[in-house]
């Protein structure tokens, strides 16, 4: 069972909806006591960094989900904001994250070809992990700040193009993160939520 924690910072309904269509039974988590019920967790997120880490804390989440990835070594799966989340912090705030990545978030520089945020759809390069097996499937990205460039290559498993190379996908043991929206990313995002599944329920 996937558990989404609904902490007030991210659409769960439309990764519900994707869990939903490629038969994979999930539910939305509002009580963080209820987390340790689930086999693993999707941490979604849309908007500010010290925001999603601040309404994780005001929720009880932060504590929860803590225990959840460190103690119980159960999968979770960081989606944008989610993802950012798992770094030390950001350039966006002051507030630091779950520290499960090293290094600091980075803004993107917006010049007569970058746009901040960065919104559009990007295949994916470098990719080292079976959960990326066509290299022709496009992600849909929105986002502002990335994952630093510098970070260890051992935890890049996917990289993407904005004018620079940055890290669009990460993991560490049962960490798992994406830059972009599985969830909107139509047949690609089903593919690769499939796999991700897949890969946990192996284990």
């Amino acid at each position: 069972m996937v558990g989404i924690v609904d902490y007030g910072c991210g659409n769960v309904s439309s990764i519900q909806n994707m869990f939903s269509k490629i038969g994979i039974w999930s539910k939305t988590v509002e009580n963080p006591l209820e987390i340790y019920n689930f086999d693993s967790i999707v941490l979604p997120g849309v908007g500010a960094f010290d925001t999603g880490v601040n309404k994780l804390k005001e929720t009880g989440f932060w504590d929860a989900i803590s225990i959840f990835v460190e103690q119980e070594k159960k999968p979770i799966l960081g989606i944008c904001l989610g993802m950012q989340l798992f770094f030390e912090k950001s350039q966006e705030g002051q507030e630091n994250g779950f520290s499960w990545m090293p290094g600091e978030l980075i803004k993107f520089i917006p010049n007569n070809s970058v746009k901040v945020p960065h919104i559009g759809w990007e295949r994916l390069n470098n990719t080292s992990s079976s959960l990326f097996t066509d290299t022709k499937d496009e992600f849909y990205f929105v986002h502002s700040y990335h994952a630093p460039c510098d970070l260890n290559v051992e935890f890049i498993i996917a990289s993407s193009t904005y004018e620079i190379n940055f890290p669009a996908a990460v993991q560490k043991g049962n960490i798992t993160g994406f830059q972009f929206h599985p969830e909107k990313s139509l047949s690609s995002g089903k593919k690769l939520l499939t796999r991700w599944h897949q890969s946990i329920t192996r284990k």
